[in-house]
């Protein structure tokens, strides 16, 4: 299972990497996201993590080149960001067929997307929602 991350911190780079090895998944790391882009065809990725903090901007665009189909292969796209953001952005994410968003890259997080990605159909339907303080979900889960 190829899985593209993009991100240029390096110790988010790290943790998603443990995380990602944990499942005997490869990682293929790119620091700029437009390179990532145009290497897209040729990488064909399963799984796209992408720091949302770092390309604020960036990032809406490249999964919208995936879903379109044009590479042939429309692979699952995961975000990381810093802090949470309200339901409105959430729902445009959700749109736009983010799978999942992670807050913390140094917590269980990105391990728990991971699990519910590649668990049995069946276990796919609960979906992940905020906590009632308003903290970060973990492993918040768009879909």
């Amino acid at each position: 299972m190829k899985t593209l991350v993009i991100a240029d911190n390096d110790e988010l780079v790290e943790n998603i990497k443990n995380s990602l090895e944990k499942r005997g998944m490869d990682a293929i790391v790119y620091r700029w996201l437009l390179k990532a882009l145009d290497n897209l065809e040729e990488i064909s990725p399963d799984l796209i993590i992408i720091s949302a903090f770092e390309y604020p901007r960036h990032w809406k665009t490249l999964v919208q080149f995936c879903h379109s189909g044009i590479t042939g292969k429309i692979p699952v796209c995961i975000l990381y960001r810093q802090q949470e953001i309200s339901e409105e952005e959430l729902k445009k994410e959700r749109e736009l067929g983010i799978y999942g968003v992670f807050y913390d890259s140094e917590s269980s997080q990105l391990d728990e997307l991971l699990a519910s990605l590649y668990a049995p159909s069946a276990d796919r339907g609960a979906s992940f929602g905020r906590s009632g303080s308003g903290a970060a979900c973990h492993a918040c889960r768009l879909r």
